[in-house]
């Protein structure tokens, strides 16, 4: 289970919009199954929300590492942020830095062997 936290969004309604894209995504959830830090993934799925955004502002942790830096690549132990979204329980957070708004969102990883199951039956 992955824990994403929108926080410094203007408003509810932009917190929410960015935290269903990024749950939403299927390249995001495809990386967190594969454990993969993969920011830039999540930062596009930031974008593809259509909330207005700098994205010069936004900063992205996982776990308690900084991996996204007002936009852009930072040094970080990328090992230990595989390790940390190998976890069965992972926290996510954005941070806008656009007002006071917030939220928490809990959604799940897409893997091969889901897709697996979910199509060797019909419905």
């Amino acid at each position: 289970m992955f824990r994403l936290s929108v926080e410094q969004a203007s408003n509810q309604t932009a917190a929410l919009r960015v935290a269903r894209s990024d749950t939403h995504s299927l390249l995001v959830k495809t990386a967190w199954g594969g454990a993969d830090p993969n920011w830039g993934r999540i930062l596009a799925a930031v974008g593809a929300s259509g909330v207005p955004i700098k994205p010069d502002k936004i900063n992205i942790f996982i776990g308690s590492q900084l991996v996204c830096r007002n936009g852009a690549s930072c040094r970080f132990d990328e090992k230990r942020a595989h390790r940390h979204l190998a976890k069965p329980v992972c926290d996510v957070r954005i941070t806008l830095q656009r007002g006071d708004a917030s939220t928490k969102f809990l959604t799940t990883d897409l893997t091969a062997d889901y897709v697996r199951i979910n199509a060797d039956y019909s419905t």
